[in-house]
């Protein structure tokens, strides 16, 4: 660390303002120590002193308002683009002047300042002439009865004598008086506007922000400001716009703070020339030149010193390396840590300021409680100072929120009910280990959600996308779509020729490298392919703000055409280049052809020949690309027979066949044999045929062991799939049932604490137990034959287990049955790994989806009839298990099937999941303006009374009582005419009611063209299937309480009843619950009501 040099500093009590108060107590107590260092350019001075600094403040606030005459608190806009050193004085001076600065960027449009000028009744702007063009289109768009003063910025040598060239060090034309500027009659109060800021209109017009003197002051006391000042630190911030908050943090309030200068670039507009124009050279030239030794850096400036080893070495040796505004790649980010950069990550907004810990690692650092090390170079801690409250997103990502407090007031609040403080729409996660470590992932409105529910949040794939030295920058897409795509802008020398195919496949294969490592750490869904990257076209550049970041909306704006284009391409399979067919159409040859494209497809990862794919990893958008890229090498192919071919490829081949062996022997036959039988056998041979595969035989161990007696100490229970939303409320009963011992949660994948507490958050279920000495959290995979457990683990569990509960199952109402074999294995083999233990199977009503009406409430007994459970792979996987655990219950084992219903909202807090129908059908129906009138019966559970009744049950000793199939749904339903009543009075809106075939209607005008702002809007535009379905299934129901809503029959629950005290003593659902469903959807700003 440098010889550290502190001068006398301001107090940060709050009895000096900051603007001016710090500045004129700089210039009084330090008048000779330089303020701004600027890289040497002979014969000019290469700094300017505090008094010079706050002389020229006096300077600017006589050519604004002589005498200070007139009225006080004008609001005067800045637009304009001048040297740093000149801007800073400028608003400082405002301010001196007793009117409030309002800096603008001005790279706005016309509407943008007009929009603000009126929101904050600004009717004064100092320009240039260079902007008279602007200026004009403004006067135009304002009301004729709008009055506006256009000012010219006063003259650079006028205001910095020391930079004039004359002797005269005043010009004669100057109306710029020398002596200090007259004083406020009264001091503003700290509550008072001191200037005003704007948010860089990614989203919109920019929206102003008033910076008051009690926000400015807490600013001024953030960690960037203290340490900048206890550890002497020279920044260097000439590349970084005046008018942007992290402009003003670090080239004006640190300064003022530290008595240290800042660096910046050297002011040209007494020569005639305009101000540098920054770039990764010379912003670091301007480092070097001036001894700087701390660096604030936007991403895409290391991004590029990262490629350039002396750059690199450089940095190294300044104290610190400060980014913002995003972050670089994790490869660069790494690659200069390890190179002993200490590369800091700096998080701040205009509605709160800087409020990230600065240095927090290391031997000197001065606050880090959280243990980070120089690894956590992306990761964060927040300053004691604030008061933060995380807000779970059920992702495992959480948005931040602000709390108003005495020592951070947020200059922006917008929390609901009443409440202080401000939600920054921000989404971190926090570290896997150490807590109180944070990342930013990402915002709540960058956040890609796909037409099945899943959210990506593609900050980090964007980032590592755009580490690659020929791109530019990379943004992806894919809102209410099935699969995500991404626009890359190529860097100057690499740009493709729009309509060159050839060079676009070129250009995507070279890149294809850097894509597939940001693939790498990304979900399944997230995956980008080849055929989803869009190149820009070099004549629309992405737009990007002042700190050089992409904007988001309105580079996906620019390209909506583009990327609409695209995904009708890929669903109708056209515009598929270079898809090379196989070899020959023989079944080696599509074998091997298939393989490549399916581990290519897989991110690298080779396939199994016979395994099914979606157990592999694919899902509905891997199958997609895979069905395109057959048609496209079918199309490509010179053999005429493979034209004809393409045509039969139906949309669902792959769920149809979901391995590459019954792929290959589909494609060959369609091929080769001109009578090739496309129809599969009826699904209820499929059915029929799993459950004789699956058949548990006499004389298994399961089947012959006795029944195990539950010890003195309680239970002990082995339970699937926990991190689901019934399994997280199962795992919580069994956690607070004093009648368990121990509990064993088997899950997929690894960091299952962390998954499990983020599920147990985002039901807001206490989750203390989870560290607890009753639980075991177990990873396994049930796909394997020991489930993946090791051999101790295995006898440890069979030892010791007396309840199985299997809750673990696929969602995914896309796949065909032969897609759930795998589950179907797993339920059979798990049922029987712990001989004598009772076993409990969470089935689903869609097991008896064919269920006729007319027959009545479906019966609680195995159904023994395919054709009741035909519909849906998930629902006829169901059924299969079902009937092979009623054969082996006849064979001896102990075992019992819960068929569960509608889950709803839990009775403790109202949670519901906002993707589910319901909440996407009230919040579709606010923006419409409508509810569609629904009849029929709702026998909706409460997800945690599903929860208490399922483990009663499996506890539950009496043979009596011992029954094999229980319909776990409401015991007293009610008419879906009184819940959606109940819902519509907790909004306190007044919505119509209109037929559901009208209220679909209104949903598939708006699905012709879904943006993503409708989709957000209108949910259930992603759910119209299923919409579809209940006019289809339901048109028949009216005011008949003895069919669901949809048309689909009732469920007998009267066994359950029996056995369940939860059940018996359950209420009808209640007005207050479907207020707490409301509140629920309201809280995590799903929905606004009136």
């Amino acid at each position: 660390m440098a010889s550290l040099d502190i001068p006398t500093c301001p107090p940060l009590d709050g009895t000096v303002d900051v603007l001016p108060g710090f500045l004129d107590f700089h210039a009084r107590h330090n008048p000779s120590k330089p303020m701004w260092r600027f890289p040497p350019l002979e014969p000019q001075p290469d700094v300017v002193t505090y008094s010079q600094f706050a002389d020229a403040t006096h300077r600017i606030a006589h050519a604004v308002r002589p005498g200070r005459t007139g009225t006080e608190r004008v609001v005067v806009a800045i637009f304009v683009h001048c040297d740093t050193l000149f801007y800073y004085a400028l608003m400082i001076g405002i301010i001196r002047s007793g009117f409030i600065p309002f800096p603008m960027s001005p790279r706005n449009s016309a509407p943008a300042v007009v929009n603000m000028l009126q929101r904050t009744q600004c009717h004064r702007i100092i320009s240039q002439p260079s902007f008279t063009p602007v200026m004009d289109s403004i006067r135009s768009a304002l009301p004729s009865d709008y009055t506006l003063q256009v000012d010219d910025l006063p003259a650079f040598a006028d205001v910095f004598p020391m930079f004039s060239s004359s002797s005269v060090l005043i010009s004669s034309e100057s109306d710029i008086v020398l002596a200090p500027y007259p004083s406020p009659v009264q001091s503003l109060a700290p509550s008072e506007v001191v200037l005003i800021l704007h948010s860089s209109g990614s989203t919109g017009f920019p929206k102003p922000i008033m910076q008051t003197g009690i926000t400015i002051l807490h600013w001024c006391s953030t960690p960037v400001m203290v340490e900048s000042r206890n550890r002497a630190l020279r920044w260097a911030s000439p590349s970084l716009p005046p008018f942007h908050t992290m402009g003003i943090i670090i080239q004006l309030y640190v300064g003022l703070v530290s008595g240290q200068p800042v660096s910046l670039y050297t002011p040209r507009a007494h020569l005639g020339s305009p101000p540098v124009v920054p770039t990764p050279d010379n912003a670091l030239d301007a480092v070097k030149q001036t001894n700087a030794n701390a660096v604030p850096a936007v991403p895409i400036f290391l991004e590029a010193w990262a490629h350039n080893d002396e750059h690199i070495k450089y940095l190294a040796s300044l104290e610190i390396v400060a980014y913002a505004g995003g972050s670089p790649s994790e490869k660069n980010g790494n690659k200069l840590s390890k190179a002993g950069v200490f590369l800091a990550s700096v998080y701040g907004g205009t509605e709160f300021g800087p409020p990230s810990a600065l240095f927090d690692v290391g031997p000197a650092a001065t606050y880090n409680p959280a243990g980070k090390s120089w690894e956590d170079w992306q990761w964060m801690q927040f300053d004691d100072r604030c008061k933060i409250r995380w807000l779970p997103q059920g992702d495992g990502s959480y948005e931040l929120v602000f709390m108003s407090c005495a020592t951070h007031q947020p200059s922006v609040e917008n929390l609901p009910n009443g409440e202080k403080g401000y939600a920054s729409s921000d989404l971190w996660e926090p570290h896997p280990t150490k807590s109180g470590l944070w990342r930013i992932v990402g915002r709540t409105d960058d956040v890609i959600v796909l037409s099945n529910g899943e959210k990506i949040v593609p900050i980090q794939q964007e980032g590592h996308i755009g580490a690659h030295p020929w791109i530019a920058g990379a943004v992806m897409f894919g809102f209410g779509h099935e699969q995500p795509g991404v626009l890359i802008e190529p860097r100057p020398g690499h740009e493709i020729k729009m309509g060159d195919q050839d060079a676009l496949v070129e250009f995507r294969g070279l890149i294809w490298p850097q894509v597939e490592e940001a693939n790498k750490p990304a979900p399944g869904f997230a995956q980008l392919f080849k055929e989803m990257i869009i190149v820009t076209d070099s004549a629309r550049p992405l737009p990007r703000a002042a700190k050089g970041t992409v904007m988001r909306k309105m580079a996906l704006a620019l390209y909506e055409s583009d990327i609409n284009s695209l995904y009708q391409a890929v669903s109708e399979s056209t515009g598929l280049h270079n898809i090379v067919p196989p070899q020959s159409w023989t079944t080696l040859h599509i074998e091997a052809w298939l393989v490549k494209h399916a581990t290519d497809i897989h991110g690298g990862k080779v396939v199994s020949v016979d395994k099914d794919l979606f157990e592999q990893g694919f899902d509905s958008l891997s199958a997609t690309i895979l069905r395109n890229r057959l048609i496209g090498g079918l199309r490509s192919s010179t053999d005429p027979r493979s034209a004809t071919a393409a045509k039969k490829l139906r949309a669902n081949i792959v769920f149809e066949h979901p391995s590459i062996s019954a792929l290959t022997q589909f494609l060959f036959g369609l091929i080769n044999q001109a009578n090739f039988e496309l129809q599969k056998q009826s699904p209820t041979a499929d059915i029929d045929q799993l459950i004789h595969q699956y058949s548990i035989q006499p004389g298994m161990s399961a089947i012959s062991a006795t029944a195990k007696a539950v010890s003195k100490n309680g239970a002990v229970i082995l339970v699937t799939g926990t991190t689901g939303r019934l399994g997280t409320h199962l795992l919580a009963s069994l956690l607070e049932d004093t009648r368990i011992a121990h509990v064993y949660a088997l899950n997929r994948g690894s960091s299952l604490l962390e998954r499990q507490q983020a599920s147990f958050d985002s039901a807001h279920l206490p989750s203390a137990a989870l560290s607890g000495p009753k639980l075991t959290l177990i990873s396994g995979d049930l796909g394997q034959d020991n489930f993946g457990l090791t051999s101790a683990r295995c006898e440890e569990i069979k030892k010791s287990v007396t309840h199985v509960v299997h809750n673990a199952w696929r969602v995914d109402f896309n796949l065909s049955l032969a897609s759930f074999e795998s589950s179907i294995s797993a339920a059979t083999r798990l049922a029987q790994l712990v001989p004598g233990a009772r076993f409990c199977f969470t089935s689903s009503v869609s097991a008896a989806q064919g269920w006729p009406t007319a027959k009545g409430p479906v019966p609680e007994e195995a159904l023994h009839n395919a054709m009741v459970a035909v519909g849906s792979g998930y629902g006829m996987g169901k059924y299969v298990v079902e009937e092979v655990l009623d054969k082996a219950r006849g064979l001896g084992l102990n075992v019992t099937i819960l068929r569960i219903g509608q889950l709803c909202g839990s009775s403790r807090s109202g949670m519901w999941n906002t993707t589910e129908w319901v909440p996407v059908l009230v919040k579709s129906s606010i923006t419409l303006g409508c509810l569609p009138q629904l009849d029929g019966a709702v026998s909706w559970l409460p997800i945690d009374k599903a929860a208490l009744a399922a483990i009663e049950i499996v506890l539950q000793e009496h043979k009596e009582h011992n029954i094999p199939v229980l319909n776990l749904v409401h015991p007293h339903p009610t008419t879906a005419r009184a819940v959606f009543s109940a819902i519509t009075s907790a909004l306190k809106l007044d919505l119509p009611i209109v037929s559901f075939p009208k209220w679909l209607e209104k949903i598939e005008e708006h699905a012709k063209n879904p943006t993503p702002q409708l989709l957000q809007e209108i949910p259930a535009i992603k759910l119209l299937e299923f919409f579809r379905s209940i006019v289809v299934h339901g048109s028949d129901t009216s005011e008949n309480i003895n069919t669901e809503i949809g048309g689909m029959a009732l469920f007998d629950s009267a066994k359950a009843m029996a056995v369940s005290t939860t059940l018996r003593e359950l209420p009808v659902i209640r007005n207050t619950d479907c207020e707490a469903w409301v509140r629920c959807w309201q809280d995590q700003h799903f929905i606004v009501s009136g």
